[in-house]
């Protein structure tokens, strides 16, 4: 059943269209979760079976050297303080306490690149500004979450966004590959591109990688899934993708999330062409794809995505806000708790909550899946 058509009220500054509670419980992905997710209560909390909390934000787009600069890295790290409050028993709408995060899932925008001034109101360099930008980032997100000085205290699995490769792909990439080579069950190099030795789950350029928490297999394909160069180069993100998927779960069925920075159904054709959205599309509905992890508008929204051409199948859409805002009642980050079903165990439901600056949950939803789907 398709839902109601939109309203203005129902999308984002960026046209993205955004599900109400009502108009979620009113598709298919939504009405199995209903009473949970109007009354707060999971009848899957108690489950013993499945339980992994995360966490997803997303955009810092930390400063350098601009006037600004020192503000809004400052407010970063309080909203980063935030996220940290929460404890393993901190209540979650619709999934009881939260648990310990797993890990947290960056969606991109690390950094702001672009011309930047000094104190002193000197130009400096775009290179310059990156180094000082990427050091104040991972001061603050260490990679594995154990690192003394930094504010948050999970491994973190990050991906590059627009901002990021403002002509300097290279340099962000070849750090994303240095943390991402790091963090726990990212090993061997991918069978794809050149190298012959085998098949890993991180590609050969370092960039691209996936790593499982229980049976769900999350890939980390950055920016949006294709293998050009067009406005955004992708590094072969779609051919490492297509490669992990039909080599891990073209068998077994298990869940998989894909985590880019750019929504695939909203942008500009040169930020993510029609023929590999479609492509992508082809290729995630082939397999049990229960989500996809993005960031880039900078608001919290939840929706099916059925493809370029409405498809048949629909994929779930979770966009987190920014880690940056600074208003009161403007969503922070995203938590996730994915509980078992203690009556089937092939049954989960994906609850996920936005997080607001004033300490509050905002919008939450709960999302039923199933965990094993053969083809």
């Amino acid at each position: 059943m398709k839902p109601r058509e939109s309203s203005p009220a129902d999308s984002n500054a960026a046209g993205e269209k955004l599900f109400s509670r009502r108009q979620f419980l009113a598709t298919g992905l939504g009405a199995a979760a209903g009473l949970a997710a109007l009354t707060g209560r999971s009848t899957a909390a108690s489950s013993s079976q499945l339980d992994i909390p995360f966490l997803q934000v997303g955009d810092p787009h930390y400063r350098a050297f601009e006037a600004t600069a020192n503000e809004h890295n400052a407010l970063l790290r309080d909203n980063l303080k935030k996220m940290m409050a929460l404890t393993d028993s901190s209540e979650m709408p619709g999934a009881g306490t939260l648990g310990k995060p797993l890990g947290v899932i960056n969606a991109g925008d690390l950094v702001h690149s672009g011309t930047d001034k000094d104190e002193a109101g000197n130009v400096v360099s775009k290179r310059d500004a990156l180094a000082k930008q990427w050091l104040n980032y991972t001061k603050d997100f260490g990679s594995l979450g154990n690192e003394a000085d930094s504010i948050v205290k999970y491994p973190v699995y990050e991906s590059y966004g627009n901002h990021d490769q403002d002509g300097f792909l290279k340099e962000v990439s070849d750090r994303i590959s240095e943390r991402g080579a790091k963090l726990p069950n990212i090993t061997g190099k991918s069978g794809t591109f050149t190298y012959k030795k085998g098949f890993g789950n991180i590609s050969v350029s370092g960039v691209h990688y996936a790593w499982k928490w229980g049976p769900f297999h999350f890939v980390n394909a950055n920016i949006r899934v294709g293998d050009g160069d067009e406005r955004y180069p992708c590094s072969g993100s779609y051919t490492f993708l297509k490669d992990y998927l039909e080599k891990t779960v073209a068998q077994s069925g298990e869940p998989v999330f894909i985590m880019v920075h750019l929504p695939p159904s909203t942008g500009a054709e040169g930020d993510w062409p029609l023929a590999d959205r479609k492509a992508f599309y082809e290729l995630a509905s082939r397999f049990n794809t229960v989500g996809i992890l993005v960031g880039h508008v900078h608001s919290y929204g939840f929706f099916p995505w059925a493809g370029p051409d409405n498809g048949s199948f629909s994929i779930p859409v979770f966009q987190c806000d920014a880690i940056h805002h600074r208003g009161a009642s403007q969503g922070i980050f995203t938590a996730f708790r994915i509980l078992g079903d203690p009556a089937d165990s092939n049954k989960a439901t994906i609850h996920h909550a936005q997080r607001l600056r004033n300490d509050s949950w905002g919008m939450a939803v709960s999302t039923p899946i199933t965990l094993i789907k053969k083809a």
